[in-house]
């Protein structure tokens, strides 16, 4: 029965770490793909900023021609004034001086406004392409990492595998299904004891089980929780 109680132990152990092994590899993939996400999220933005400089650049074209064109209407309406031949001629092409001037000052004050707006934009945009690339290339490094640390898991999962293997062909197969049960059911099957407290559950064990859990003549079950016990003297004998 010894021998059924280490195995028992080193069982439990063996399940518990390839317990922590599975977890590990699910949570690496996820862990990059919550970085993948966020990069999504940066380069969405960094292409809403380049529409908008985009944007605004057109506008400024539009302004800017607009601004040529008012120009170059002012300098016809001047040559009117200096050719009319009279003072009505002359008042009207004055008014049209005047309305050119006033919509070339006005194209010059939004200039600047647009020049404002893009110098902003365009530091934001250089900014968040900085951002982005240094994103990616710590993805990237990410990557190569998980992808080793997935393979070195692989390998110990492997070799978990093996060790279980082992333990398990040391075990009566009728002790071996309950094990399983009580894993499946609980999440343990099998519980370390050194004092008269059920480490699974924290009940009390009666100090006659105690004493024959520290025999090792025979199997036992936690009264509340089902898992084997197992003294940590067969557990981990000296």
């Amino acid at each position: 029965m010894r021998d059924q109680l280490m195995a028992l132990a080193r069982l439990e152990e063996i399940d518990r770490a390839a317990l922590q092994f599975d977890k590990e590899r699910s949570t690496l993939p996820q862990e990059l793909a919550e970085m993948q996400a966020d990069l999504g999220k940066l380069e969405s933005l960094l292409e809403r900023e380049r529409v908008q400089l985009q944007e605004a650049e057109a506008l400024r074209k539009t302004q800017q021609e607009d601004l040529e064109s008012r120009s170059e209407a002012l300098s016809k309406a001047k040559a009117k004034v200096a050719k009319g031949r009279n003072i009505k001629e002359i008042d009207a092409a004055e008014r049209e001086v005047e309305a050119n001037r006033q919509a070339i000052r006005n194209r010059e004050e939004e200039l600047q406004r647009l020049d404002s707006a893009l110098e902003k934009v365009m530091g934001s945009l250089a900014q968040h392409e900085k951002e982005v690339d240094e994103v990616r290339k710590e993805l990237e490094l990410e990557r190569t990492s998980v992808t080793a640390r997935l393979q070195k898991l692989e390998e110990i999962r492997e070799k978990t595998l093996e060790k279980r293997g082992f333990a398990t062909a040391h075990l009566d197969a009728t002790i071996l299904r309950r094990y399983e049960r009580i894993r499946d059911a609980k999440g343990q099957g099998v519980a370390i004891i050194e004092s008269e407290t059920c480490p699974a559950c924290r009940i009390s064990i009666a100090a006659q089980q105690y004493i024959d859990l520290q025999r090792g003549e025979e199997l036992h079950q936690c009264p509340r929780c089902q898992v084997f016990l197992v003294h940590r003297g067969f557990a981990y004998p000296d």
